[in-house]
């Protein structure tokens, strides 16, 4: 069982939102180029370095192997340059000046400590390619067989504690938009596309779940549908115009408001209620008094706030997301929120995580406990759609 703190964020990280444009079936790719770390972000003047655990194989500039022992990547003058750290000081560079290294793994992974924290290594299969990005950032690709892309977005993107046929819907809804949205470009291994979180994430059930559903997709009138999930609904899901904006008529036609009993066991089911001070939330947030004007079914569509005196509107999920990135997101984890005005005081009243359309991964676990395989699952959080392992 993973710590508190490690838990609450885990949880998180399934919270956001997954969107793919429409478009025909494509062939699903042998391998996927994904870029790491890519949330992270690097202090404006200064340049980034990443850790290495060895042993690890070097494959350009030139072919080296690594032993065992803590290594430095970092952007120096032009190139890049290698060198291992000592306690008191960096020793000679072992490799400098290169436009570009391509590691490989010695054994079946190569290591990368959390540039968050570094007693927390990662694990990746295939191999990672590390160039110089925008803005003195690193960017760091690995290029790893789908199969394992897919288990590992499985895994990061699910609890220990679920149950296999939820696991069987996750990995169909991860291949689809695998299939949807890859087009050899590097993608994100943040929740802007899905967590993957490489080798550390894999675990038996996760991989059983895999291969047993490996290759099958989820169709709507021919094509892959647009794949949408959420950690909880919280009783019940949303549909998808709760993001802003116009949805044309009829295009999400798999997409309703779904009541759902089988999320009670998440730790977000119940109320989750946060106060904060009128003046704190001026400066944290940039407005004053936020009321909900819409929502339906206890999810705002439209908030309206004031700032600098002048009052305007603006809807329910961009002020959720301005919540989030004022106060973290755990402050109003669910877009399902009411707000309560008291004199110098805002009080927020939520319920679930995350946007709470598509599938709800709490109730889609609460489901496999109930008996339901996960074709059922698919077909009450997507009704009307079909499973399908298209022709390769």
């Amino acid at each position: 069982m993973r710590s508190t703190a490690r838990f609450f964020a885990a949880l998180l990280t399934l919270s956001f939102l997954l969107i793919v444009q429409s478009g025909a079936a494509q062939a699903l790719p042998s391998r996927v180029k994904v870029e790491l770390f890519s949330s992270r972000k690097v202090a404006t003047g200064t340049s980034e370095a990443m850790g290495l655990l060895g042993p690890v194989q070097i494959l350009e500039p030139c072919v080296l192997g690594l032993g065992e022992g803590r290594y430095s990547i970092e952007l120096a003058g032009d190139g890049l340059c290698i060198s291992r750290p000592t306690l008191y000081s960096r020793s000679k560079p072992l490799i400098s000046g290169a436009p570009r290294i391509v590691l490989a793994p010695v054994k079946s992974t190569i290591q990368i400590p959390d540039p968050g924290d570094y007693r927390k290594p990662r694990s990746y299969r295939g191999t990672v390619t590390i160039t110089r990005g925008a803005g003195n950032k690193l960017l760091i690709i690995n290029d790893v067989d789908t199969r394992s892309y897919i288990t590992s977005c499985v895994g990061s993107e699910s609890l220990p504690s679920f149950r296999p046929e939820a696991l069987k819907a996750q990995a169909v809804l991860s291949t689809t938009l695998l299939e949807r949205s890859y087009r050899g470009k590097p993608i994100p291994d943040s929740t802007e596309e899905q967590s993957y979180l490489g080798a550390t994430s894999e675990r038996a059930d996760v991989k059983a779940a895999v291969d047993s559903v490996f290759g099958q997709e989820l169709f709507y009138a021919g094509r892959p549908i647009d794949v949408f999930f959420c950690s909880t609904c919280g009783g019940t899901t949303a549909r998808p115009d709760i993001f802003g904006g116009q949805v044309q008529e009829g295009r999400y036609p798999y997409l309703k408001e779904i009541t759902c009993n089988y999320c009670k066991g998440s730790p977000f089911y119940k109320d989750l209620v946060k106060e904060i001070g009128a003046a704190e939330f001026l400066k944290k947030a940039g407005c004053v008094l936020p009321r909900v004007e819409v929502e339906r079914l206890g999810r705002p569509s439209q908030v309206s706030v004031t700032k600098a005196g002048h009052k305007s509107s603006m809807d329910g999920y961009q002020f959720w997301l301005l919540l989030g990135k004022s106060f973290g997101w755990g402050f109003v984890p669910s877009t399902r929120y009411s707000i309560e005005l008291a004199p110098d005081v805002i009080k927020f009243v939520s319920r679930g995580c995350g946007h709470g359309v598509g599938l709800c991964q709490w109730g889609a676990d609460g489901q496999a406990r109930a008996g339901r395989g996960y074709k059922e699952i698919l077909s009450f959080y997507f009704p009307g759609t079909t499973l399908k392992t298209p022709s390769r």
